[in-house]
């Protein structure tokens, strides 16, 4: 158990164990495309989108091998149970639960209007090419979303709703909130800056200069969530919907749907509809501040956030009695 090591031998334990599932995602994708019926030409070019069925399945087992797996490692490796860490914790709260789904409905407009204002930067002239780069990135990863968002009937929608809302909220809120937030916030003592950063790294990874700002926003909201309830259930249960939702949008809407994502190219959405989009957001912005006022509220009442910094200092004091231990040897 790693737990009595100094944070930075723990800090390094967890970077190896993510970047090493990282690897077995990409060997074993890479399998799963040729166990598939792909071949070695279909993989340099990115793989046959005619197959999306064989892309969503690597897609599936990537996510798993990459955000979930390594989680349960590391939370082996530091207290000795495979599900301790990332504070699964049942039941979940019904209040909490409401309390999460006004935070989403009245954020859709702020992140939609984020969007935008991130669609619009414009770097310096010496950075064109740097831009040209991000634009060309941005592009290939719109016709991916585009094509793996394609559904043409139940089953369709059903595979997307499991693999874009449940698999990538339940994978990227253990790793992000669930890990990296809360053991930075373990080891630093700062709950914000963990929460902050933490949204910064999730945003990165995407590698999406131009929803960086939307999807950092959304980060920090999730971390916040998870903060202040103190069990990981809840943001899981935020990211499903936010994701889940516009999934089942865009299969009813088709690529009109596309406004309120990170695909939205700023050039097709007129002046109106962008002074429509910001009066909502400003009011939603005061809306969701109260929200969220009264969430932190409840929160102090039912002592979740308490329980939450309890388990940090818990954890904390087992680390600094390992270190006591060898300074004493």
């Amino acid at each position: 158990m790693i737990q009595k090591q100094p944070y930075f031998i723990q800090f390094l334990v967890l970077l190896a164990v993510v970047v090493a599932f990282f690897i077995v995602a990409q060997i074993v994708s890479v399998l799963v495309f040729f166990v598939g019926g792909g071949s070695l030409a279909d993989l340099m070019s990115g793989g046959d989108m005619e197959n999306i069925g064989m892309l969503k399945a690597m897609q599936i087992v990537a996510q798993l091998f990459i955000f979930v797996v390594p989680v349960f490692v590391f939370s082996y490796l530091k207290t000795n149970n495979w599900f301790q860490y990332p504070q699964f914790k049942l039941p979940i709260s019904i209040i909490g639960l409401l309390f999460t789904f006004l935070i989403l409905l009245f954020s859709f407009p702020i992140i939609g209007q984020l969007n935008l204002w991130n669609q619009a930067i414009e770097l310096p002239e010496a950075l064109s090419g740097i831009e040209s780069l991000f634009r060309t990135l941005e592009e290939q990863a719109k016709e991916m979303t585009e094509a793996f968002l394609k559904m043409d009937n139940v089953f369709d929608l059903l595979v997307n709703l499991v693999m874009v809302g449940f698999l990538a909220g339940l994978g990227e809120e253990l790793l992000f909130r669930g890990t990296i937030q809360k053991f930075l916030t373990e080891w630093t003592k700062n709950p914000h800056f963990a929460i902050i950063f933490t949204g910064f790294v999730f945003s990165a990874i995407h590698l999406q200069f131009y929803g960086f700002f939307p999807r950092w926003a959304l980060g920090i909201l999730f971390g916040y969530i998870f903060y202040w309830s103190g069990n990981i259930w809840i943001p899981i249960i935020a990211h499903a919907l936010f994701n889940g939702s516009q999934v089942l949008v865009y299969y009813v809407v088709g690529e009109n749907s596309s406004f309120m994502s990170d695909l939205e190219s700023i050039e097709s959405v007129t002046a109106d509809q962008k002074l429509a989009l910001g009066i909502t957001a400003l009011v939603c912005t005061v809306i969701l501040t109260v929200v969220l006022r009264q969430f932190y509220r409840y929160s102090q009442h039912t002592q979740s956030i308490m329980a939450y910094q309890n388990e940090q200092n818990e954890n904390r004091s087992i680390t600094n009695y390992g270190k006591e231990l060898d300074e004493n040897i």
